[in-house]
């Protein structure tokens, strides 16, 4: 079982249980698995497909989670970065990864900007994109 099918389950069994914590919310397993279902179909709509590369610079947050989860669920690929590396390290492992699409969030704009126009690679901002990719409608996930 994959983590997106691990969340859509414990989404059935237990819609009401915290799911995620964090200084000021909490999310439910149900408002989790929607989170999850609606960014899958955000960055399939951004022009991700399944099987694309999409690299995330960014530090532990719910939402540097979701994503993750979201993008396995629509069966794309993660390439996680290390925030310790230096940017010409960084530009070297996107692109070597084929990444077409780079998120990143607010603490990392800078070195993600510098990284997408390096690469010419489309940048995605968690704290601006997110949000509008939430009011889409629920992606299916796949069982990939």
């Amino acid at each position: 079982m994959t983590l997106h099918l691990a969340v859509a389950r414990a989404a059935q069994q237990s819609p009401r249980r915290p799911a995620l914590r964090g200084p000021g919310y909490e999310r439910t397993w149900a408002e989790t698995a929607d989170r999850v279902a609606r960014l899958s179909a955000g960055l399939l709509a951004h022009g991700l497909a399944p099987g694309d590369r999409l690299a995330i610079l960014a530090g532990n947050s719910a939402e540097h989670l979701e994503l993750t989860i979201a993008a396995v669920g629509a069966g794309i690929v993660i390439v996680p970065l290390n925030l310790r590396l230096a940017t010409p390290e960084l530009a070297e492992i996107v692109q070597d990864s084929g990444a077409l699409a780079l998120a990143c969030d607010a603490a990392n704009a800078a070195r993600g900007a510098e990284l997408c126009a390096g690469a010419g690679i489309a940048a995605l901002r968690i704290e601006a994109d997110l949000p509008r990719f939430l009011a889409l409608p629920p992606a299916p996930l796949t069982a990939a």
